[in-house]
């Protein structure tokens, strides 16, 4: 078992240098995490003189889940989408705004977009069950649309008084944010609009909706939901049942990254599908994708605590299946480090930069299929498996 002293689980370490990595300056080029990831291995022994019982075991994972992997997510996400109120607020009380404003509203939605791109691997329970993941980012969406969209209700002289005009989900989150403070289209740029004031009064909507959402979703997992998920009680069969839903959405995020992040960009060929792009006008599609994987490992390994790495050397005594997860994860990584600071947009445009994220797409797949065979014939457990396997 893992035993390390320290104060913050690594889930939001890593998090926070990614966050610092890439709320610098207000250029074009997508931002690449400072510190490498990190595979925790864990102890591997196998002294059976003190082991758990498989009980025992999925007891400890379901409250390292909640206490070290999805509270301390979910809080990250709450702490910057407050952070991105404030923000907000604080520049739209101004009555004219310079490129400093700008830069700081930029930097404040790219943090809070980092955090997201953490919790929104997580994508079960309350997040899940009233939508409130669709409301914080619709996707996907072809970037003209979400545009045009917002356009639509700003032109019509909203106030925004009574909270968002529209029930679309689309109008409601990060990525209507992003496009009002990063847009650069003539007329419709933030510091050239005509309607200022109108932008900013939407901003503030979209910011206090964003920390409404995400306090429903840490009260309810500091309380009766995830006390619940720990004890396998509620709607959770047991231990293992509750495992096993979470493993499900586990295994849904890397066929999203996958299929919706880049296959569907990519399309079919050159120069492939922009509109498809996660963050077009932020163009951050690329470091969204290594935050993403490098929460998936952490959940994982369970951030500092036992996990499901632990789960396979302590129970099963399958070392090797543990190292060579943890192979795989490190060659998604290595693919991903391939693309250096290019672009999403830039990378399917090319046939150099095709291949590189064909190389991404083919070591999540690899991923993938060794848990889907190795880790869950080993550990038993079995998540429901409703997709293409990522193909």
């Amino acid at each position: 078992m893992k035993t390390i002293n320290t104060l913050m689980p690594t889930t939001i370490a890593v998090v926070l240098s990614l966050l610092l990595s890439g709320c610098g300056g207000g250029g074009s080029n997508e931002q690449t995490p400072t510190t490498s990831p990190t595979t925790d291995q864990g102890s591997g022994s196998t002294d059976n003189s003190n082991a758990l019982t498989e009980t025992q075991a999925l007891e400890k994972i379901t409250s390292v889940l909640v206490d070290d992997v999805i509270l301390p997510s979910y809080q990250l996400m709450l702490t910057e989408s407050e952070a991105l109120q404030n923000t907000t607020s604080e520049v739209c009380e101004k009555s004219e705004f310079t490129e400093a404003d700008l830069t700081s509203l930029q930097n404040a939605w790219r943090k809070a977009n980092s955090a997201w791109q953490v919790a929104r691997t997580i994508k079960f329970g309350p997040i899940s069950d009233t939508y409130i993941y669709s409301q914080i980012q619709y996707m996907p969406i072809e970037a003209t649309k979400l545009g045009n969209d917002v356009e639509s209700i700003l032109i019509e002289g909203e106030t925004f008084t009574d909270g968002f005009p529209s029930s679309k989900h689309q109008l409601q989150g990060l990525p209507a944010f992003e496009y009002v403070v990063f847009n650069q289209d003539e007329g419709n740029a933030f510091l050239s609009s005509q309607n200022q004031g109108q932008r900013c009064a939407y901003l503030n909507v979209i910011a206090n909706n964003t920390v409404t959402l995400m306090d429903e979703v840490v009260t309810q997992w500091q309380g009766e939901y995830g006390e619940q998920f720990k004890a396998g009680t509620g709607s959770f069969s047991g231990h293992k049942g509750a495992i096993e839903k979470y493993l499900t959405f586990w295994f849904e995020y890397l066929e999203i990254i996958n299929d919706e992040k880049l296959k569907a960009t990519l399309d079919t060929s050159s120069p492939g599908n922009p509109e498809l792009l996660e963050s077009p006008f932020a163009h951050v599609s690329v470091n969204n994708i290594k935050i993403n994987i490098t929460a998936l490992e952490q959940q994982f390994n369970g951030a500092t605590e036992f996990g499901f790495d632990d789960l396979l050397v302590e129970l099963h005594d399958r070392e090797d299946v543990k190292n060579e997860i943890a192979l795989h994860f490190k060659a998604v990584h290595s693919a991903l480090e391939a693309l250096e600071n290019e672009t999403l947009a830039d990378l399917i445009a090319t046939e150099a930069g095709r291949e590189k994220l064909t190389a991404v797409r083919t070591s999540i797949t690899e991923l993938r299929a060794l848990m889907a065979s190795d880790f869950v014939q080993v550990t038993d457990l079995a998540p429901g498996f409703n997709t293409n396997d990522g193909d």
